[in-house]
C-alpha cells in the first residue's frame, strides 16, 4: 500500500481525501452494473447499452474527476475497494472520453481520459495490485492514441495533457512493488510445497527440493528451504536497488544481479525475468505518449510534423528510434533490448488534425 499525497492532477486543485469522492463513486457504478460485467462500459466496437450506462454513471464519474483535483489520498478504510471496483471506473471514465472525442470535444475527452488514468493509479497505490495498474493503463493509452489520430487541441491544451502525464508517471506505482510482490509470493510457495526445482545447463539437479537436500542443509528439508529463502530474500533485496529511470539499462542491471545467484537453486525459482519484460515495455509505452504529445503540440504550432528528432521541444525517450511522415510517427528502432514486436507495443502513431471543430 502506497497512500502517500500526490500532485492534484486536474484543476482546480480542492481540499479533501481522494477516497471520499472515490470510494461512494465505485458503489454507485457498481449499483449501475446490474451483471457485473465491466465491459457494459466499454464504448470500444459495438456500444449496445454504453451511451446509456456512461450517462447514467455521470454523477459518479465527476466524483471521480473531482478526486483527481485533491493530493490526500490517505487510507482510512476498511473495507478497502477491490481492484474490480477501481478498474470499472477507469473503463467508464476512459469510455466517456472516447465519446465526448468521437463527438469532437477533444479537450473534454483529454481531461476525463486523464482522470482514467489517474483513478487507475490511485487505486493500485491502495491496493498493490499490479494486474489492476498495467490493465487500466493499456485501457487509457488506447483510448489517447484514437484521441491524438484526430483532434483539435491547441498547442497549450497539448502541453497541458503533456504536463498533466508527466506527473502521473512519476507518482505510478514505483516497480519495486511489483518485486516485494513476487517475494512474498515466491516465499509462501517455498513456504508451503515443495517446490520442483529445475536447474540450467546437463548435469545440474532438477526433481523436488525434497530430493535435492544433502549433507549442506544437514538432509532436512526445513534447513533446506531456510537456504533457499535467504538466498530469495537477498536477490530480491538486490533488485530493490536497482534504479528504473533508465528501463533498458536497468533490465540489463538486474539481469545481471539474477545470474549471480545462478547454482545456489535459487536462480531456478527467481520469477523475475518476465517481470522486467512487462516494466520495459510498459515504460516504452508511456515514452512513445510522451512523444506522441509533443509531435502533436508540434504539429498545432507550425501546421506539419517535425521532421527530425531535434525539432522537438522537448526532452524523450533516449533508446527509441523513430520516423515522421504523412501523419504518422512510427517507431523503427526496437526500442527495447528484448525487441518488443508490435503484439507488445504499438509500433505507429497517427497524429492528425480535424479539419474543424464542434
Amino acid at each position: 500500500m502506497d497512500v502517500s499525497p500526490r500532485p492534484a492532477i486536474l484543476g482546480p486543485e480542492e481540499s479533501g481525501n481522494v477516497w471520499e469522492l472515490l470510494v461512494p463513486a465505485f458503489s454507485g457504478l457498481a449499483d449501475l452494473d446490474e451483471y457485473q460485467n465491466i465491459n457494459n462500459f466499454d464504448a470500444h466496437g459495438t456500444t449496445g447499452d454504453t451511451p446509456r450506462l456512461i450517462d447514467a454513471a455521470h454523477p459518479y464519474l465527476e466524483l471521480c474527476r473531482r478526486a483527481a483535483c485533491r493530493r490526500d489520498r490517505t487510507w482510512r478504510g476498511p473495507p478497502q475497494p477491490g481492484g474490480v471496483q477501481a478498474a470499472r471506473a477507469v473503463r467508464a471514465l476512459s469510455s466517456k472520453g472516447l465519446m465526448l472525442w468521437r463527438d469532437g470535444h477533444d479537450a473534454e475527452a483529454a481531461e476525463w481520459m486523464v482522470a482514467a488514468l489517474t483513478v487507475g493509479y490511485d487505486g493500485a497505490a491502495l491496493s498493490g495490485d499490479w494486474n489492476l495498474l498495467i490493465t487500466t493503463e493499456e485501457w487509457v493509452l488506447a483510448d489517447l492514441r484514437d484521441l491524438l489520430s484526430e483532434q483539435t487541441l491547441t498547442a497549450a491544451q497539448l502541453e497541458l495533457l503533456a504536463r498533466r502525464l508527466e506527473l502521473l508517471r512519476s507518482v505510478r506505482l514505483p516497480f519495486v512493488h511489483r518485486i516485494r510482490q513476487d517475494w512474498v509470493v515466491n516465499a509462501m510457495t517455498v513456504l508451503e510445497d515443495d517446490i520442483y526445482i529445475s536447474e540450467e545447463g546437463s548435469g545440474s539437479p532438477s526433481g523436488r527440493l525434497s530430493s535435492l537436500i544433502g549433507w549442506k542443509d544437514f538432509y532436512s528439508l526445513r534447513f533446506a528451504k531456510s537456504r533457499l529463502l535467504t538466498g530469495l530474500r537477498s536477490c530480491e533485496r538486490d533488485l530493490e536497488r536497482v534504479p528504473w529511470e533508465d528501463a533498458p539499462a536497468a533490465s540489463k542491471e538486474a539481469e545481471r544481479v539474477i545470474d549471480t545467484y545462478r547454482g545456489r537453486c535459487v536462480h531456478p525459482v527467481l520469477p523475475y525475468l518476465p517481470d522486467f519484460v512487462a516494466q520495459e515495455r510498459e515504460l516504452l509505452a508511456l515514452d512513445i505518449l510522451a512523444v506522441a504529445v509533443d509531435c502533436a503540440r508540434y504539429q498545432a504550432l507550425h501546421d506539419r510534423l517535425p521532421r527530425t528528432w531535434r525539432n522537438r521541444e522537448s526532452r524523450g525517450p533516449s533508446s527509441p528510434a523513430w520516423r515522421w511522415g504523412e501523419g504518422l510517427l512510427t517507431l523503427i528502432g526496437p526500442g527495447s533490448r528484448y525487441n518488443l514486436g508490435p503484439d507488445q507495443v504499438p509500433r505507429e502513431w497517427r497524429i492528425g488534425r480535424r479539419s474543424g471543430r464542434k
